[in-house]
């Protein structure tokens, strides 16, 4: 369901809607970053702009470039201008600028605990010796507001065991009643801050990190930087896209992608440190769960759909079968496609089986890299494995099968026309 007249209508009374990145949602309204632009947008549920803030400079209420984040407490939005090093603090009933704010340091993100305002940033570890050298450093979170330089302002710190790229060593912020979640998008865990303790947590049954390409680049032998920034790795997808509110107290719903579980919504109990898989989701990013539905950013809309029909097609999904996916003609890719669509409108998880190409050996890591760059290539996503045979599954050089229950139906990709009935869950 999209949020008011969505579908005959767009933020801007054209054909598409702006690119809108860390959307939030306080029951009423949107806030948003319009993405590539120095502006923060209030949208209503009609899917219209009620006013902008920002704009490309350094006086009073713009910002010096699109690098912004935000977030709310109670009525106030706090935006952070990151290469500006300011923030500014929006009443969001009128979207007025109440104060502006320069801060010092360059934080990364900004969130809050106990509706105390915090920043997120990079701070350097120095060694104990007399020469003071930078040997590492710490993810840290201090106040932003009457900080003091005699005490201790941050609430806390860690460190990285492993870091794969400065470009992609950033982590995300999520303020969400009593606790803060600290994620790394390209990364299986993320940590949990409740009652002055901070918590690592993994997501069980999935990838460590993304897959993705070893890089291998030196910084002119200056020990400092390659202290503090080591490329290593550069991911292909983001593993963690969005933490919001679960359906019931002390949980939070984790949106993640997978290729070993695919693409699904997981709630977590941190009270008795559980999760649970609510369903497959892959629609664009999840912004909240409001009432019992889902807000999400998919395609250049913002819709709604509730939980409960997520839920409902957990006993189904689309299975399909790879040859050779280099060989696929233009028919076979369109309805391939189709099929994805409708599998994904459906709320109906998507597997994708290859073949495996090492006879009687074991597939590798870099043979699921591989047909994960491939399916990437086509816009698609799913669960992958790599088997080495199954009955009548690669005669052609690709099949595709809907299980429901115990029911299997082929679909075939050869012809013009695919009956969207079966996709129907009820």
């Amino acid at each position: 369901m999209l949020i008011g007249t969505f579908s005959s209508t767009n933020l801007f009374g054209q054909d598409s809607l702006p690119n809108l990145d860390d959307v939030l949602f306080d029951g009423k309204n949107f806030f948003a970053i319009i993405k590539g632009e120095e502006k923060v947008a209030k949208i209503d549920t009609n899917g219209s702009i009620i006013k902008e803030i920002g704009g490309k400079g350094r006086g009073p209420g713009e910002f010096s470039s699109p690098n912004i984040e935000i977030t709310l407490i109670d009525q106030t939005l706090y935006i952070l201008d990151k290469r500006g090093a300011k923030i500014l603090e929006v009443d969001t009933k009128d979207f007025t600028i109440i104060n502006e704010t320069i801060i010092r340091d360059y934080p990364t993100d900004i969130f809050h605990y106990n509706d105390t305002l915090l920043s997120f940033k990079i701070t350097p570890k120095f060694s104990e010796d007399e020469g003071k050298k930078i040997v590492g450093k710490y993810f840290t979170s201090e106040k932003v507001f009457n900080a003091d330089d005699t005490q201790k302002n941050y609430l806390f710190r860690f460190e990285e065991k492993e870091e794969l790229n400065p470009l992609y060593d950033q982590k995300k912020t999520k303020s969400i009643d009593d606790i803060s979640i600290i994620y790394y998008p390209y990364k299986n865990y993320f940590y949990l801050y409740k009652d002055d303790i901070l918590e690592l947590i993994s997501i069980p049954n999935m990838e460590t990190k993304s897959l993705g390409n070893e890089i291998d680049r030196s910084f002119n032998g200056n020990s400092n930087i390659e202290s503090l920034f080591k490329y290593k790795f550069s991911p292909t997808y983001k593993s963690i896209l969005s933490v919001v509110k679960g359906s019931e107290d002390n949980t939070i719903i984790l949106q993640v992608n997978s290729y070993l579980r695919g693409q699904l919504l997981l709630e977590y109990n941190y009270s008795e440190k559980e999760f649970r898989e609510l369903g497959f989701f892959g629609l664009g990013k999840v912004i909240e769960l409001y009432n019992n539905k889902i807000y999400f950013y998919h395609k250049n809309r913002i819709s709604n759909i509730n939980l409960n029909s997520i839920k409902k097609c957990n006993n189904v999904r689309t299975e399909v079968y790879v040859k050779n996916i280099d060989e696929l003609d233009e028919l076979l890719v369109e309805n391939l496609l189709k099929i994805y669509n409708q599998s994904l409108d459906n709320h109906i998880p998507v597997n994708f089986i290859f073949k495996n190409s090492r006879w009687f050996f074991e597939p590798k890591l870099e043979d699921y890299k591989e047909v994960a760059n491939a399916i990437l290539q086509l816009g698609i996503w799913g669960k992958i494995k790599i088997v080495d045979d199954c009955e009548d599954c690669f005669k052609s050089m690709i099949n595709v099968e809907i299980l429901k229950n115990s029911d299997r139906i082929r679909i075939p990709l050869s012809t013009d026309r695919i009956d969207n009935s079966i996709f129907n869950c009820d």
